[in-house]
């Protein structure tokens, strides 16, 4: 099944959850990220899961501008 286009409120949700589970000091230090480097990440895995193809060649080609 293909789908169109996602909820809002899905996005939103499915962001903070992601963001809950690696905001943790112990995630973190275990990890060896720093709280922007994870923050990055996880805001990239969850763009390139949502957007079209030509989406992605877009955010791949202007990520770099984006300030986290």
């Amino acid at each position: 099944m293909l789908i169109e286009y996602y909820h809002s409120e899905l996005i939103v949700a499915s962001f903070l959850s992601a963001l809950k589970a690696i905001i943790d000091k112990d995630f973190l230090t275990n990890n060896k990220f720093s709280l922007k480097e994870a923050i990055r990440y996880t805001f990239d895995i969850q763009l390139n899961g949502i957007l079209t193809n030509e989406g992605r060649k877009k955010y791949k080609k202007d990520k770099n501008r984006i300030k986290l």
